[in-house]
């Protein structure tokens, strides 16, 4: 993941035991849903064993990706809500696929 993200604001951390983020400031959807679509390829590339998985032979991911210009109202909460929620549709939806949305303010 790290290897997708070029500029030196952008962060990887780990959120969760099987989760991550990726914050990207000043990315349009279409970058991050880019960079989404890239960490995917990489990961089917890698061929990592998964045997135990019901949905692929390999470890796959489900990502959300949540987009927004930032307002004073803008909550950091409501953003990682939202991003939380676009994940599990691109669960729910199959996993192995990645869900995108802008954020209105």
């Amino acid at each position: 993941m790290r290897s997708k993200t070029k500029r030196p604001a952008d962060l990887v951390a780990r959120y969760g035991g099987e989760e991550f983020a990726i914050i990207l400031p000043n990315t349009p959807l279409s970058g991050a849903t880019e960079i989404a679509v890239d960490i995917q390829s990489e990961m089917r590339h890698l061929q990592i064993s998964h045997c135990s998985s019901q949905v692929s032979p390999h470890v796959t991911v489900s990502m959300g990706a949540v987009c927004t210009i930032p307002t004073s109202q803008t909550s950091p909460t409501q953003l990682v809500s939202r991003a939380d929620q676009v994940l599990y549709q691109a669960k729910m939806e199959g996993r192995n696929r990645v869900v995108s949305e802008e954020l209105t303010n």
